[in-house]
């Protein structure tokens, strides 16, 4: 018994085909287009007549535009998901934002506390650099005045 002829149609359209999604969506692609030109005759084709349609529309440059056709369906198709999902991602975001902002915050004096605290630890850094360059000799004015070229 010979395979069905969408059997050699599915064949011709995923041999050596890595994509298998790609080759699927090109298949229902054929099918929808043979569809559309079988509901457009009257009366319904033959055997024969689907075979020469086939014969024809399987030929390699056809195949390229089923496939290139069946990449677009792709393309859509992933840009439709990723912006429905876009919007899924940005509410959880907010939610997460809110979640956030709701949480209490620092007091305003805390703050003060911990700016004082960062200044004065900072202040004591270089007062004790100061300390160790005097030590070793080094004249601290005179060292930025050759640095900003100052005679």
């Amino acid at each position: 018994m010979t395979k069905p002829i969408h059997v050699q149609a599915f064949e011709r359209l995923a041999e050596e085909k890595p994509d298998r999604l790609r080759a699927l969506v090109a298949f229902a692609l054929f099918v929808e287009a043979e569809f559309k030109w079988a509901n457009g005759c009257n009366p319904w084709p033959t055997i024969p007549a689907y075979q020469k349609y086939h014969s024809i529309q399987l030929a390699d440059h056809e195949i390229s535009d089923l496939e290139k056709s069946a990449d677009n369906v792709l393309r859509d198709f992933a840009q439709e998901v990723v912006e429905i999902e876009r919007a899924e991602i940005l509410d959880e975001a907010l939610k997460q934002y809110r979640i956030e902002a709701a949480k209490p915050h620092k007091s305003f004096w805390k703050g003060v506390l911990e700016a004082t605290v960062g200044a004065l630890v900072w202040s004591l850094v270089l007062i004790l650099m100061s300390i160790i360059l005097s030590r070793l000799n080094i004249d601290i004015l005179e060292a930025y005045k050759k640095a900003a070229g100052i005679p």
